[in-house]
């Protein structure tokens, strides 16, 4: 059974994500109601897990005060001794719960770090016995609601260098200070995409407030000379333009973490935030820290391959000058591990070793280096490991939400296991934080579609095109979403043949991988039997199954192959019982089982099959085939 039962109001289900989140990327096993199965008894099910829980959070919210479900659960984790209260807004918890402590958690955004979120996990190994439990705390008194949390645009620094080349240095050295404050304050932070857009005349204090929502706004210049900085900057609040706080630095560039760090404590102070500064970084070589920032300069979410190349051969340079450089070594093997080839595993046996030293190598210097547990993730074999992925991206995300590749690489084995909407859910959450991004943007509406949204995935992909159109990526991604939501009474006869000789011929050159995106058009052209042929001949015969096998194609990585099982183009496909035995075969089932939870897909399909009782069928006759040895 579980270690943790979570109680919620329906309305907090994002905050209970966040909780359960960071629960189980801290080791502990958490049982929501969400993971009940489509033919459990409601009711049964959920006694069962809140008696056999070993401890019980109850997210206390106005809705949850009022649920007659919350307060008789709470009631059965009270009488137990396995309560642990966490209130998410201004309420105070009904009697008898308000006699009994309750840990605040407003406004938390998912930080792991923070203080709040700490004392709670000791109350949590308090109730598990692993520490003695703190004596029981009578409720505060209600206060005065807090303002909102504060939301902080980090303008792209001004280069006065006197030399326009060094405006790479003077970008790498804002969206740097923007990652040591997202990382270590816990502060609400607007995306690079979105906040490096204002530039020059641009930067007014409306405009940003305007386009971005910020309450908040750090602006300042960069001044280089050899390996002298002179950096000021100032902290503005939006809403009176009042000026919190500014200073300038002159310092040696090796000295460079050390001032992030400074001016990220001195940001939380002028917020008044309370949060405790991160504990300074070793000194970088000036020379690998001049790379770095190139780097980050080069590579974004629209690059080319021949950009990720160039990028890696700088990483292999800055970890030779600086091998106690933790986020460089990270950044290495996420670079590596999404080079990872989709076709074959050849190239991959040698790369996938050498990524993870990298990984690891970032791990020793810091444990907290979240792109360095995604890079973890990423390393895993496909249909493989499921639970462990989700695990590593999971705290990835959780340690560096604000770095949109690491969110983005968190959705991904969501989707790979059939959790769609909470991958949406991700996706929300990214593109709140960088409502500027076209990539973000673009890729949301894609989920959006694998989760069934069709029209509402349209008219997004139709916006971005018409917001940023010079968009190559948005423009693809509509492209892509218009053909995959075509029908077969859209395509005449003529279409109808030219696709499937498209596709004959694409099978053949992809012999002897198995491409998802083939497989599920030639279902979606009604040859369902070929479809399973294709599938079944690479499962029993240990050959490569790929996602979007396109040498040079964009797409998830290697180790999230399964997502192709989960989008639109693939409903046909799954729409027949025989998709349950590939479920089985590829360990999905197994992953469903010991998480106790059911794909979103499961809903979609109850018109046609049982998908779960069908697995269970198949498990009963059949074993999973042995690991995909052509498929890790």
């Amino acid at each position: 059974m579980e270690d943790i039962f979570i109680s919620y109001a329906r309305s907090t289900e994002a905050e209970a994500d966040r909780v359960a989140a960071a629960l189980r990327a801290a080791g502990y096993s958490v049982w929501r109601d969400e993971q009940l199965l489509a033919h459990n008894s409601y009711a049964e099910i959920i006694e069962e897990r809140l008696r056999a829980a070993r401890a019980v959070v109850v997210l206390w919210s106005a809705d949850a005060v009022k649920s007659q479900w919350v307060r008789a659960e709470a009631n059965v984790a009270r009488e137990a001794g396995t309560l642990v209260q966490l209130r998410l807004g201004d309420v105070t918890p009904p009697l008898p719960f308000n006699e009994i402590h309750c840990a605040e958690l407003k406004g938390w955004t998912g930080d792991i770090r923070a203080a709040a979120w700490k004392k709670i996990v000791a109350s949590i190994d308090a109730v598990l016995g692993k520490a003695a439990a703190p004596a029981p705390a009578p409720v505060a008194e209600p206060r005065a609601a807090a303002p909102a949390q504060p939301l902080l645009a980090v303008l792209a620094f001004d280069n006065l260098s006197g030399d326009a080349e060094m405006t790479y240095f003077s970008d790498g050295i804002s969206e740097e200070i923007l990652h040591t404050v997202s990382r270590s304050k816990g502060l609400r932070v607007i995306g690079k995409a979105s906040s490096f857009q204002f530039r020059g005349a641009d930067k007014s204090v409306k405009r940003v407030v305007a386009e971005l929502g910020a309450s908040h706004m750090l602006d300042g210049s960069v001044r280089r000379a050899g390996n002298q900085l002179r950096i000021s900057a100032q902290l503005v609040e939006t809403a009176t333009q009042l000026t919190l706080w500014s200073e300038r630095f002159d310092r040696a560039l090796s000295d460079i973490f050390a001032l992030q760090d400074e001016i990220a404590a001195a940001i939380a102070a002028a917020l008044d935030a309370h949060f405790t500064p991160a504990e300074a970084a070793p000194a970088i070589d000036p020379a690998a820290y001049d790379l770095f920032l190139q780097v980050r300069a080069i590579y974004g979410q629209d690059s080319t391959n021949a950009d990720r190349s160039r990028c890696v051969h700088l990483l292999e340079q800055i970890v030779a000058i600086a091998p106690d450089f933790p986020l460089a070594w990270a950044q290495l093997a996420l670079f590596h591990g999404l080079s990872l080839p989709k076709t074959s595993d050849e190239e991959g046996h040698a790369l996938r070793p050498v990524a993870l030293r990298e990984a690891e190598r970032a791990l020793s210097l810091d444990a907290e280096c979240g792109p360095a547990y995604t890079a973890l993730a990423l390393l895993k074999p496909a249909f493989s490991d499921y639970a462990e992925k989700l695990r590593l991206a999971s705290r990835g995300y959780l340690l560096a939400r604000n770095d949109a590749s690491v969110a983005h690489l968190y959705a991904g084995p969501l989707m790979a296991v059939g959790r769609n909407r909470e991958a949406c859910r991700i996706f929300d959450d990214i593109v709140e934080r960088d409502p500027s991004s076209p990539y973000s943007l673009s890729v949301r509406a894609f989920f959006y579609h694998a989760a069934g949204e069709t029209e509402r995935s349209l008219k997004m992909a139709h916006g971005i095109v018409a917001q940023f159109p010079a968009s190559d990526y948005a423009k693809f991604m509509l492209d892509r979403l218009l053909r995959a939501s075509t029908t077969d009474a859209r395509l005449s006869v003529r279409e109808v043949a030219d696709t499937r000789a498209r596709l004959d011929k694409r099978f053949a050159e992809l012999h002897p991988v198995v491409d998802l995106v083939n497989v599920g058009r030639a279902a979606q052209l009604g040859e369902v039997d070929l479809a399973f042929e294709r599938l079944f001949s690479a499962i029993l015969e240990d050959r490569p199954i790929a996602y979007d096998a396109s040498v040079h194609g964009r797409g998830f990585s290697r180790a999230f192959t399964s997502v192709g099982l989960f989008v639109q183009p693939f409903k046909h496909v799954r729409r027949d019982p025989r998709f349950a035995e590939v479920c089985v075969r590829l360990g999905l089932y197994d992953y469903w089982q010991q998480e106790r939870c059911t794909p979103d897909c499961a809903a979609e399909l109850a018109p046609f099959y049982d998908l779960m009782a069908e697995c269970a069928k198949v498990e009963a006759v059949t074993k999973p085939a042995p690991q995909l040895a052509g498929n890790g």
